[in-house]
């Protein structure tokens, strides 16, 4: 794996998400992040995800000092992190 490739990518998916308003990213020395929705439950945007678009996160509302508005999320490819944008940007869009 090349790290630097990967690092360059998280950047791209963290300005991707941020694009589509409505969320927060917290700051990551890893290819894992942490985001909060300003609208809609975690848990709601997982099974989304899941169900709707075969895509898995993580839903940190169990994560102690969080609340039901984070879930994380991986670096993956070009392509799976595009995929994730497009997907939530839909999301967004039902409520």
């Amino acid at each position: 794996i090349d790290i630097s490739l990967l690092l360059r990518e998280k950047e791209r998916l963290i300005q991707s998400l941020l694009s589509i308003g409505g969320m927060e990213i917290w700051p990551s020395d890893t290819h894992y992040m942490l985001v909060q929705l300003r609208m809609g439950k975690a848990a709601a945007l997982k099974e989304y995800l899941a169900t709707e678009q075969g895509i898995l996160i993580r839903d940190a509302s169990n994560f102690e000092g969080l609340n039901e508005h984070f879930f994380r999320i991986a670096t993956q490819t070009p392509e799976e992190n595009d995929k994730l944008v497009e997907s939530i940007k839909k999301w967004t869009y039902m409520y």
